[in-house]
């Protein structure tokens, strides 16, 4: 045989690999769908207002109080705080400006305000006595 019909019958054999074509349920580059694995930072010089009022139609509750303390936040909760700029009272008296970005059984994470920085960090549930979000 001679070296170009070689050639010809070795390009005829190889075929390049077909790509793969995209789903339409991802995208066809970058992380999958869904929340970033961190979270998204702070906002930066976002200040809560400060006429803060709840709903008409949401009341305190009415009676005494318990004859317990509770042990933990629960966190339940403190979801309804999370993506939001949230005052964060701590066992040990400190107050802290939280952003939370998740909230797990026995703790929350996400940025906390240090200075005039946000630091990423975690706090356990028993460690909070109460926080307000805004």
């Amino acid at each position: 045989m001679s070296d170009k019909s070689q050639q010809s019958q070795q390009l005829q054999l190889y075929r390049p690999p077909r790509p793969r074509r995209p789903r339409p349920d991802r995208p066809i580059y970058g992380p999958p769908p869904g929340r970033p694995p961190i979270g998204p930072r702070p906002p930066v010089g976002i200040r809560p207002p400060i006429d803060v009022r709840p709903p008409v139609d949401v009341r305190p509750p009415v009676g005494v109080r318990p004859p317990f303390t509770p042990t933990a936040v629960d966190p339940g909760a403190m979801r309804f705080c999370l993506y939001q700029l949230t005052d964060v009272t701590l066992l040990d008296g400190r107050r802290i400006v939280f952003f939370p970005i998740y909230v797990g059984s026995v703790s929350v994470a996400g940025w906390e305000l240090v200075g005039y920085n946000w630091r990423f960090t975690g706090i356990d549930l028993y460690e909070i006595i109460s926080f307000s979000c805004y």
